[in-house]
């Protein structure tokens, strides 16, 4: 299976982008901002996204 590009911002680890998400809050605050991360089915890499965390399997 090959690795296909997004558009969005991408972090190769998870603790990449979560330190990315708290940056991010520490600037905006807590309202519609990005309010977790999460495993890209496309490209394999992490996003952060304005969704709340899903439960994990």
């Amino acid at each position: 299976m090959s690795r296909r590009r997004c558009r969005k911002r991408t972090y190769f680890t998870e603790l990449r982008a979560m330190i990315a998400l708290i940056e991010v809050q520490k600037r905006r605050g807590t309202g519609k901002a990005e309010q977790s991360v999460y495993r890209c089915p496309t490209c394999r890499n992490w996003h952060l996204t304005s969704q709340a965390q899903r439960a994990r399997p």
